[in-house]
């Protein structure tokens, strides 16, 4: 029978994810805050600083996580969240409104991580640690 090896890369993925996170969540984070009269006016020049390329991003709301999510276009993303045209009743963008509607600052942090699995691990690993309240489910 041959023998089996097992690569183990947990404790490297661990502190790969404690570096993202600390670059989502530490000073160092890239921040786009949302003005309410972005929001109401749908000025989605608002998010041009944000890069179109895949990653993961934070909604925070008067300085608590409220969401984690994935995409493969960072930009559109938070645009839909934020400054586009709601497309449904429920969305992220009505609670971001909503929010700035009474007053509490909104920002959004994010970073580039690739490939796709990646990112789905990260995201649950992430929603695991923060559980934020506009998550519809956490892994």
């Amino acid at each position: 029978m041959p023998e089996i090896f097992v690569f183990d890369k947990t404790e490297e993925y661990k502190r790969w994810v404690a570096e993202v996170d600390a670059k989502l969540t530490g000073t160092e984070r890239a921040v786009l805050s949302i003005s309410k009269t972005a929001v109401d006016n749908f000025d989605t020049h608002a998010c041009d600083s944000v890069p179109n390329k895949p990653g993961i991003y934070l909604i925070w709301v008067n300085e608590i996580i409220k969401y984690i999510g994935k995409d493969d276009d960072l930009r559109d993303r938070i645009k839909q969240h934020s400054v586009s045209r709601p497309t449904t009743t429920h969305t992220k963008r009505a609670k971001v409104k909503e929010a700035l509607d009474n007053n509490l600052p909104i920002y959004f942090t994010y970073v580039r991580v690739e490939p796709l699995d990646l990112r789905a691990a990260l995201e649950s690993s992430l929603q695991r640690k923060y559980k934020p309240e506009w998550c519809d489910r956490i892994d």
